[in-house]
């Protein structure tokens, strides 16, 4: 039977977090979150802090990081614990476009964290080996030369030494096609991955896509397993929808998460909390990885979760209600029902005159608590995606994290040939 918190104190116990992107000031929006998560693994007891990179909003201002070793300092008077740490493209980009090379800034950034400037830089901890790999950011992001046969021959050493042990590895980017964030086209790295495949015993701790812990994805398995550390800044989608900013998403300043990993023998348990709410996301349904991890017996697979996933469903008697105001068209609708989470909305909107469909796809809020989430969400149609005097067939599609989509609802409308847009494009999260 697997071990948890509440029979048996961890081997180890990792606090892990990234993306802070701070400004050295402690009243910076990630200095403050950093602050938090400090206070709470100083009060529950930690072991090792990983950062996985983006400490930094801007590289070539080493003030955060020693701010950071400061805070670091303060908070664990008698005992610091082992720090691992990875540097991130924010904390490799100059301010003023200067001409300090990659190597410098990397330099400049370990002796500011009071690190190795080794890459990887391996570190054994508990008898835990952990890993963490250094990329550069231009002129496109890239992994310094030799570094992919090193982690391999490190990833050898470790493994041979202890068969079916844990190994860490923290990088900034998430290896391709594994958690969510590694996904589009110019997401993720494929070398990281076609190395990570010959080793299950790598748990992948990566960064830089901004999800939210709510959202299943963050938990990959396959030839090894692949978490992907969330942020202390702003949450992002790397689906782009239509009600974000680029990929920053409503509400983003609320996504503000971290990781407990804690190490049994035989499996690893994982607790994700919320800063901005100071609560366990998801109570009851932490991680749960057998040891030693065998890729035929994963449980949190995408096949096998998207074969139990089940399509979310609008309420019986739920319509889509369309809504004309300063120049914009709105429409609202009663919030979608899952097992587990509603995250995305997929309208699409048919000219019956020309038979042009459009599809627009529209994120949720279910990266806010429950108790915050609206019961009745309010969408903006695009610009452009309807226009005065045109009739449309509408359908709106609730889809869950892994792709099951529920029943639409449908709406048949005009929009009045009278109605004047207005000529310029709001925020798009109003």
């Amino acid at each position: 039977m697997s071990q948890s918190s509440s029979t048996v104190k961890p081997l180890l116990r990792i606090g892990v977090l990234s993306d802070s992107q701070s400004y050295p000031s402690r009243n910076d929006w990630g200095m403050v979150n950093m602050q938090k998560v400090l206070q709470y693994l100083q009060r529950t007891g930690v072991d090792v802090i990983i950062h996985a990179g983006d400490l930094a909003e801007y590289g070539d201002d080493k003030r955060p990081q020693k701010m950071y070793r400061q805070m670091l300092r303060e908070f664990f008077p008698v005992r610091l614990p082992a720090q691992v740490t990875c540097i991130g493209n924010h904390d490799l980009w100059p301010d003023d476009d200067n001409a300090i090379s990659q190597r410098q800034m990397l330099e400049e950034y370990c002796e500011a964290m009071e690190e190795s400037c080794d890459n990887p830089t391996v570190k054994v901890i508990n008898g835990y080996t952990f890993i963490a790999v250094h990329e550069y950011r231009w002129p496109s992001y890239n992994i310094p030369e030799g570094v992919i046969p090193r982690l391999e021959a490190e990833l050898v050493k470790a493994t041979s030494a202890n068969p079916g042990r844990p190994v860490f590895v923290v990088t900034h980017r998430n290896p391709k096609n594994t958690v969510t964030g590694s996904c589009a086209p110019k997401n993720g790295v494929i070398a990281y991955r076609e190395v990570f495949n010959r080793f299950p015993e790598v748990v992948s701790l990566s960064a830089h896509s901004h999800p939210s812990l709510y959202d299943e994805r963050c938990l990959w398995q396959g030839e090894f397993t692949a978490l992907n550390t969330a942020t202390l800044s702003y949450g992002s989608s790397e689906e782009l929808p239509v009600n974000a900013v680029n990929s920053i998403v409503p509400f983003s300043y609320e996504v503000n998460e971290f990781l407990i990993v804690n190490v049994y023998a035989d499996n690893l348990e994982i607790e994700r909390r919320s800063v901005t709410f100071d609560c366990e996301i998801k109570p009851g349904r932490r991680w749960n990885i057998a040891l030693p991890y065998k890729p035929a017996e994963a449980a949190y697979t995408f096949q096998s979760r998207i074969q139990k996933a089940l399509a979310p469903e609008f309420p019986a008697g739920a319509r889509i209600v369309l809504w004309y105001d300063y120049g914009f068209v709105y429409f609202a609708v009663e919030a979608a029902r899952h097992e587990d989470l509603t995250h995305f909305y997929d309208l699409s909107v048919t000219d019956t005159e020309t038979q042009e469909t459009r599809t627009y796809r529209y994120i949720s809020d279910f990266h806010r608590p429950p108790e915050k989430r609206n019961p009745r969400p309010v969408f903006k149609f695009p610009d452009g995606a309807v226009i005065p005097g045109r009739t449309y067939h509408l359908e709106l599609r609730p889809v869950e994290t892994f792709g099951k989509a529920g029943e639409p609802l449908v709406l048949d409308t005009v929009i009045p040939a009278t109605y004047v847009f207005r000529t310029f494009t709001p925020y798009p999260q109003e």
